[in-house]
């Protein structure tokens, strides 16, 4: 019980670190986005990104490669490396802007990755930071505005090391900053032969003098067949869900109950991305997700081999984004490596879970399942 509360007392701190950097990013704009997660190309610059297709006879996945000037993706939020913008089998979608029968589809930010705490170079906060590194992006300069308010700067984007195979692509980025910070990050992704499976491999080394300490998380933007979110649409997670919950907005007609989290009909929405906040599972098997489509069948399956340090879920209007997010503690000269897997299904068409308990008041700002 002690260590649960130690834990639970560790994840709330960690949480308002994420509020403080998430507010960073929200008060310095880029190109009218505050949060940079819209791609840094224009549409009709899209096809002269360097990229990558990995494709077998089951799925088709387009990878964009890392590039400071010509990258699908040149921002601050997001590693630059290894974004799968689309993916689809030959019935479904399930990365990307498009229906299973057309010709093209248009790519979205995908498979990206965050380390969502940056390192800080000269202080304790960022407002007292001169500088900071953000892993797998690049160098910032910190400036307070005339309101007290931090402003990022990139001033070196830091370079990749990319490897191009036929199913595979190896990434890796070797830092060594004059502040002491120094690390060697690599990715691997990899295409299952025969198979509609993408295997995420992934190590960070600390080589530096200071010690590193964040979180990565995958945004993980999945469409499946870009169907708005409804009542075919489900997460299924391996546990009890409401027990773990620490915050919810269920703003557009979303409902939680036992495992799942599903949505009402369309009609039933107002509005608002949906947001769910889970306390940690300590348990290494039971970090994976389920997303279905019940109506057309299209299921991604994921699982990663860490134990997960809190659990997120976000979505809007057709996308739906699963988090699980990892605790790095690395102190100079130590390693750590983890993987994913992500499985893309053709399924059958199924019945999709309903909420089995009647509504009942919200405590602590958390809501439980309405009422169908």
């Amino acid at each position: 019980m002690v260590f649960a509360q130690r834990q639970f007392a560790h994840i709330a701190v960690l949480s308002a670190r994420v509020i403080a950097i998430l507010a960073v990013l929200n008060s310095f704009t880029n190109r009218g986005h505050c949060w940079d997660d819209t791609p840094s190309a224009h549409p009709e610059e899209h096809a002269a990104c360097p990229q990558k297709l990995l494709k077998n006879e089951t799925l088709e996945a387009l990878v964009m490669q890392p590039d400071p000037e010509k990258g699908f993706y040149r921002k601050r939020r997001f590693d630059w490396s290894g974004m799968v913008v689309t993916a689809r089998s030959p019935k479904h979608i399930f990365i990307g802007r498009g229906k299973p029968g057309d010709k093209e589809i248009a790519p979205t930010l995908g498979l990206s990755s965050e380390f969502i705490d940056p390192l800080l170079i000269g202080g304790e906060t960022i407002v007292a930071s001169p500088s900071l590194i953000r892993v797998g992006v690049g160098r910032f300069d910190v400036k307070v505005d005339e309101k007290g308010k931090p402003q990022l700067q990139m001033t070196a984007p830091f370079p990749w090391k990319v490897v191009e195979r036929e199913a595979s692509i190896f990434y890796e980025q070797e830092v060594r900053d004059p502040s002491g910070y120094a690390y060697r990050y690599t990715k691997e992704l990899e295409l299952a032969p025969g198979k509609p499976i993408i295997r995420v491999t992934c190590s960070l080394k600390n080589t530096g003098k200071l010690p590193i300490k964040t979180r990565n998380y995958h945004h993980n933007w999945f469409r499946l067949d870009d169907v708005a979110l409804g009542p075919e649409i489900s997460l299924e997670l391996p546990y009890d869900l409401p027990p773990l919950l620490v915050d919810a907005k269920f703003p557009n007609g979303a409902w939680i109950e036992g495992p799942y989290v599903a949505f009402h009909p369309v009609e039933k929405r107002t509005g608002g991305a949906v947001w769910v906040e889970l306390k940690a599972v300590e348990d290494a098997k039971k970090n994976a997700f389920i997303l279905r489509n019940h109506g057309t069948g299209a299921e991604i399956r994921h699982r990663g081999d860490w134990t997960p340090v809190q659990h997120k879920v976000y979505a809007t209007t057709r996308e739906f984004c699963p988090e699980p997010f990892l605790h790095l503690d690395l102190a100079p000269g130590r390693e750590k490596s983890w993987s994913m897997t992500y499985e893309f299904v053709d399924s059958s068409p199924s019945q999709p879970p309903k909420p089995q308990a009647p509504a009942q008041p919200a405590s602590s700002g958390v809501p439980s399942a309405p009422a169908g």
